[in-house]
């Protein structure tokens, strides 16, 4: 039981290093536009797309443990 919040809080913890992540990058993307750096800027957003798709999986990750521990006794 106590390895399951282990690895639920870790998961939590990632999401908001992800949602951090997100939110840099969203930011650095805005700047490059206002510099006229297309090119920086499209990598930012395709980092942002990387974040949101690694985002997701934490989140069904972090459902999955939430299932197992209310699926114990």
């Amino acid at each position: 039981m106590q390895n399951l919040r282990d690895a639920q809080g870790t998961v939590e913890k990632r999401m908001e290093d992800l949602q951090r992540n997100i939110t840099h990058e969203i930011k650095q993307a805005q700047q490059c536009i206002k510099q006229n750096k297309k090119k920086e800027a499209l990598a930012c957003i395709k980092r942002k797309k990387m974040y949101e798709k690694e985002m997701e999986k934490a989140a069904n990750n972090k459902a999955m443990l939430e299932e197992q521990r209310c699926r114990r006794p």
